[in-house]
């Protein structure tokens, strides 16, 4: 009696499951950031604004640019309108090693449409037909691949300064998003997410002093001589995460992305 594989879970009931999970998430993020009760409420609705932009770029094989493209932007444009509070949260910790409140805003409101209207295209999106429907594992392949070709692009691009960091760091992020959505398909990449998160984090920290560093060179209200104190204190703590940057490349945790140079 001959016995037959599984058949192979299609992409289509694998990302409505994703997306529908990503609508409640949003959801309840959402009720965080409006009741203002909750310093980190804003990043945790970031963070799920970011992965739905990694689950819609994963599914643009299969439904298209058309219907994946404006729910990305939706999701660009909320991080964008988000982002200022978040880097004042962020800022502020930074300098003071102490959790930020965030004070409410009338933005709230506005934030609020913003995010229903995300979900009710995810919810859309989720319920459509596919345009060429497929097996999740090769997909999950495709997009893993693609993420990781590009951190090691990016880290072969940085150097020290502001924007190539931050662009490996977003490249790392993204490769962390992609293989945790598809961890149950590709178990065997669990040292590449944690090697991603690795990287995001070292370089989030140089990310968070840059920013200080910016933002007391525009302070009206420090004197010089604090000025100056407060920017070589931020500079020195910068160098020494660069440093330990350059000898994360070379650690065994980091070995399974191939990076240049390491």
């Amino acid at each position: 009696m001959s016995t037959s594989k599984p058949r192979a879970r299609k992409a289509t009931a694998f990302f409505a499951d994703r997306l529908f999970a990503l609508d409640a998430a949003l959801a309840a993020a959402m009720q965080r950031v409006v009741a203002d009760a909750d310093p980190e409420a804003v990043h945790d609705l970031r963070v799920n604004l970011r992965k739905l932009r990694v689950v819609g770029r994963a599914a643009r094989p299969l439904y298209g640019r058309a219907a994946v493209e404006p729910l990305r932007e939706a999701c660009k444009r909320a991080l964008d309108a988000t982002g200022a509070q978040r880097e004042a949260q962020v800022l502020a910790q930074t300098l003071s090693r102490n959790p930020v409140h965030a004070a409410h805003s009338p933005a709230d409101t506005e934030r609020l449409a913003s995010i229903n209207g995300i979900r009710l295209q995810l919810r859309a999106l989720a319920t459509s037909p596919a345009e060429n429907d497929r097996s999740i594992r090769r997909l999950a392949r495709r997009s893993v691949d693609r993420a990781l070709r590009k951190v090691q692009q990016r880290a072969g691009e940085a150097g020290d300064d502001v924007e190539s960091l931050h662009a490996l760091r977003a490249a790392a992020k993204q490769l962390r998003y992609t293989v945790e959505l598809f961890q149950d398909q590709c178990p065997d990449l669990t040292e590449v997410a944690f090697a991603a998160e690795a990287i995001q984090g070292r370089l989030g920290r140089v990310h968070d002093l840059d920013d200080a560093i910016a933002a007391i060179g525009r302070a009206q209200h420090l004197s010089e001589a604090r000025r100056r104190a407060t920017l070589a204190a931020l500079r020195a703590r910068r160098r020494r995460e660069l440093s330990c940057w350059k000898k994360d490349k070379l650690s065994p945790r980091l070995a399974p992305l191939h990076l240049p140079g390491s």
